[in-house]
C-alpha cells in the first residue's frame, strides 16, 4: 500500500519539486526563472519500472500514466543557484500552447482524438526535446500510413 509518508521530494527520482505547477498548465517551450536559473519545458516525463522499485508498488508508473500527470524535463538555457522557496516564474509562454499532460495524453490514451494534430502541433516546437521528437515523428508516420490503407 502507498501512503502519503512515501510520498517525499525525491522518491520519485526528480532533481526538483516545485509545488503548485502542473502538467495541464506547462507548455513544451515554455521558461521558467527560478533563482538565477533559467529553465525551458522540453518533453513529459514517462515513468518508468524504477518508480515502482522506489515504492515498493509494481503498479505505480502505470496509475501516473493513467492520470497522465507524471512530471516534466527542463532544460537548463543559464545556469545558476536554485534553493528552497525561491519564487519560479514563468516569463516566456510557448505561442503554440500545447501542455505538457495533454501531449502525453495524446501519445498514450488510444481514445484521445485528433493526436495526429497535437503531434504535428508539437514537432513544430523548437524547445521539443529530440527523444520525443523521433517519438512523435515515428507515430505520426505510423498513423498515417494507417490511414492509408
Amino acid at each position: 500500500a502507498l501512503n502519503s509518508a512515501n510520498l517525499v521530494p525525491g522518491v520519485f527520482g526528480e532533481n526538483l519539486t516545485i509545488s503548485g505547477l502542473s502538467e495541464a498548465a506547462m507548455h513544451i517551450g515554455d521558461q521558467l526563472s527560478i533563482g538565477s536559473c533559467l529553465l525551458e519545458v522540453s518533453q513529459p516525463r514517462v515513468p518508468c519500472f524504477k518508480l515502482g522499485i522506489a515504492l515498493n508498488n509494481n503498479i505505480m508508473p502505470k496509475l501516473f500514466t493513467q492520470h497522465f500527470e507524471t512530471g516534466v524535463y527542463l532544460r537548463v538555457l543559464e545556469e545558476g543557484a536554485i534553493e528552497a522557496g525561491n519564487e519560479v516564474s514563468v516569463i516566456k509562454r510557448d505561442p503554440a500552447q500545447i501542455s505538457v499532460k495533454t501531449l502525453f495524453q495524446a501519445y498514450f490514451d488510444k481514445t484521445f482524438e485528433d493526436s495526429n494534430e497535437i503531434f504535428a502541433q508539437a514537432l513544430l516546437i523548437p524547445a521539443l526535446a529530440d527523444e520525443w521528437r523521433n517519438h512523435l515523428s515515428n507515430r505520426l508516420a505510423k498513423n498515417i500510413k494507417h490511414y492509408e490503407h
